[in-house]
């Protein structure tokens, strides 16, 4: 008898608890999330589906919708799971095996020279935050230790950007894609490297290649950085009503190593094996249809920067095919001059 009670309290005890990790835990943390998000943000948020098993600490979110209050969509997002690690508590140290974000959709909304959408998020979360919570903010503004962290495993895939800018007389809209990130052994703790992945792409083709490694504690950064394909008709899209030309065709690649270091007094920064490529340069100035700038090519190779010592050097420029049209008007003025005094 006194070992069926032991197997019953024993068995009753898992039950519960296996019934509040699969089945309330999820719905509390959804509700909890949609409540917080209304209450202090005012925005509407939907989720298809949250997972979690108490045994594995296995966490899964999927289908999560942020709209504003406008009803404009602000974050959509397919599927984020983590794996947590709970034996590691032990080692006083918050570890996930792995954890994965993939399919989110970030629109970025700039209406005004001071306003956007996320200004006014940070608003409306420093208004409706409690008395309290602001006088302890204030008192911890202080740096303090890093709380123990490792990811074992970051991966984030299919992350988009929607950028919007209504500010200049012509709109402006594009859309940045994260492709794939990876990043393996990220960690706060003291020495840790970590090393990263990650792939960009931009309009038409264009791509940023990211691969390096870091340290968050203290914070230093090593690696390489590559562009390819940058179209700069979409550069001069965003600036066509602050400049007085308008770069129709041009085709930029960028390669460079660097190392940051930001744990020292002044900050070190290298950047070596600058490599630049331009081609295909096409400019008119606005309102003509005739380019008055045309170059075939212009490349720039190994090139360096040091920062403090702000000493820039590039061992090699050739520019092939460069075609210049000067055109005086009737009133004797050029029409470089006049590019230079409405720029100015």
């Amino acid at each position: 008898n006194k070992y069926r009670r032991l197997f019953a309290w024993t068995g009753g005890i898992l039950v519960t608890y296996a019934l509040l990790g699969f089945l309330f835990l999820p719905w509390f943390a959804e509700r909890q999330l949609i409540k917080i998000l209304a209450e202090r943000l005012n925005l509407q948020t939907q989720v298809e589906a949250v997972h979690f098993n108490p045994f594995s600490f296995f966490f899964e979110l999927k289908g999560l919708n942020i709209a504003d209050i406008d009803n404009t969509d602000l974050v959509q997002l397919d599927n984020i799971h983590a794996n947590f690690q709970v034996s590691q508590l032990a080692l006083l140290k918050f570890q996930f095996e792995e954890l994965a974000i993939n399919g989110v959709d970030f629109h970025f909304y700039r209406d005004s020279e001071t306003n956007n959408n996320l200004s006014r998020l940070l608003q409306r979360w420093n208004e409706t935050a409690e008395p309290d919570s602001e006088a302890q903010t204030s008192q911890s503004d202080e740096p303090g230790e890093l709380i123990p962290l490792e990811v074992i495993s970051l991966d984030v895939a299919n992350v988009n950007l929607h950028v919007v800018d209504e500010v200049p007389s012509t709109a402006f809209a594009t859309t940045l894609t994260l492709a794939e990130a990876s990043i393996s052994n990220l960690s706060t703790l003291e020495g840790k490297l970590a090393n990263n992945s990650i792939a960009i792409r931009l309009e038409q083709n264009a791509r940023i290649d990211w691969t390096g490694s870091f340290s968050l504690n203290p914070m230093a950064f090593t690696g390489a950085l590559a562009l390819q394909g940058l179209n700069l008709n979409a550069v001069s899209r965003y600036l066509q009503d602050s400049v007085p030309f308008t770069i129709e065709d041009g085709r930029m690649g960028l390669a460079l190593a660097y190392q940051v270091d930001l744990s020292v007094e002044p900050i070190g920064v290298s950047v070596d094996d600058i490599i630049l490529d331009l081609t295909n340069l096409r400019v008119l100035q606005s309102g003509q249809s005739l380019p008055f700038l045309l170059a075939n090519s212009l490349n720039v190779t190994n090139g360096q920067l040091d920062i403090p010592d702000n000493r820039v050097t590039f061992e090699e420029v050739i520019l092939r095919e460069l075609d210049i049209s000067l055109i005086r008007n009737s009133e004797g003025e050029m029409n470089l001059q006049s590019m230079v005094t409405e720029f100015t």
